[in-house]
């Protein structure tokens, strides 16, 4: 048998809050990567072959943005998750100490 795990529900707080910080500063530094790239316009030109070229740069750059902000997503909702953790962890603690406390006064 293993010798078990420990858990500090603080430093795993502490951790899912910086991860939502993270997702939510990259979700921002996102916006402001797409406007700046929308502020270059359509310098492939409007001819035909340029048509062509804007199509694809336009798929290829809606594709890669939009996973990017799932990846941006993903990451503050992963340190949520842990924030919850955290809390059902003290919650957890404080039924069993209650437990303990209400065994040993019937001692």
């Amino acid at each position: 048998m293993s010798g078990g795990f420990s858990v500090e529900p603080e430093s795993l707080r502490r951790g899912g809050e910086a991860l939502q910080r993270v997702g939510d500063d990259f979700a921002v530094q996102l916006d402001g990567f797409d406007a700046t790239l929308a502020s270059y316009g359509t310098p492939w030109g409007g001819d035909e072959i340029g048509a062509l070229i804007g199509q694809a740069y336009q798929a290829a750059v809606g594709y890669a943005m939009d996973c990017f902000y799932i990846a941006a997503d993903e990451m503050a909702a992963a340190g949520e998750d842990l924030t919850v953790m955290a809390a059902a962890y003290d919650d957890t603690e404080k039924q069993n100490e209650d437990r303990f406390t209400g065994m040993s006064r019937g001692l």
